[in-house]
């Protein structure tokens, strides 16, 4: 809740639901994942994500502000996770077959970590990482700077580990689906009016959208990628 680009953003009203909440929703029709966390702060003004996704009978791990890569540890031990899938709370579009598709690439390989970000080729927003408990473990004790803390992956992304990007046929990575701005909220607002009430359309289904009506995406079209966390190493 306490972002500085956009303060209560996970919790911004899209179609009268809390960001959040659409999110989970769309996840929870993932077939390879076989538990949802939802990782926050032990902060008051936190309690507000608490309060909503206990009330959807989702499980809440709260830790530190500034180390979030500690919350991931603490919630990987109480849930006993072998492998964990990160997503970020303000991509309410994240697809579930790409999670899917993520996840089964992981299983499939001998790798600690597969994501879609490293490069990215999908659109800004449908971003996926999987990555095992045991080098999320063994990341840890490579290094404690503040990036590392806050980013959480950006030590396995380091050739100190085995990685794999699965990729899009064509680079979309120019289109931003996310939610860091304000302006962003706006072409995500558009899209959900656009398909009302139904919350759990796929990706392609909105590019098709942005092929057809673009005007709908020109809130957040002088925003580029380079405010996400996920840059190639």
């Amino acid at each position: 809740m306490s972002s500085e680009r956009f303060p209560g953003k996970v919790l911004a009203e899209i179609q009268g639901k809390p960001s959040l909440e659409l999110l989970l929703n769309r996840l929870s029709t993932a077939k390879r994942v076989d538990q949802i966390v939802v990782v926050t702060s032990t902060e008051k003004s936190d309690d507000a994500i608490c309060l909503l996704v206990e009330s959807l009978g989702i499980d809440v791990y709260r830790g530190s502000l500034r180390d979030v890569r500690s919350r991931f540890v603490g919630a990987a031990r109480e849930s006993s996770a072998d492998v964990i899938v990160r997503i970020t709370a303000d991509c309410p579009l994240v697809d579930p077959d790409i999670v899917d598709q993520a996840v089964q690439t992981f299983l499939d390989s001998d790798c600690d970590y597969v994501s879609n970000v490293n490069p990215p080729t999908f659109p800004h927003g449908l971003d996926v990482e999987v990555f095992s408990v045991e080098g999320l473990f063994k990341a840890t004790t490579f290094s404690a700077e503040d990036a590392d803390l806050e980013h959480v992956t950006t030590v396995l992304r380091s050739k100190e580990f085995r990685q794999i990007n699965f990729e899009h046929i064509k680079n979309l990575s120019g289109l931003r689906w996310t939610v860091d701005w304000e302006k962003d909220l706006e072409v995500i607002q558009n899209v959900f009016r656009h398909f009302h009430p139904k919350i759990k359309f796929s990706w392609l289904e909105v590019l098709t959208l942005f092929l057809d009506k673009p005007e709908l995406f020109d809130a957040n079209k002088h925003l580029s990628r380079n405010t996400s966390s996920y840059l190639p190493m």
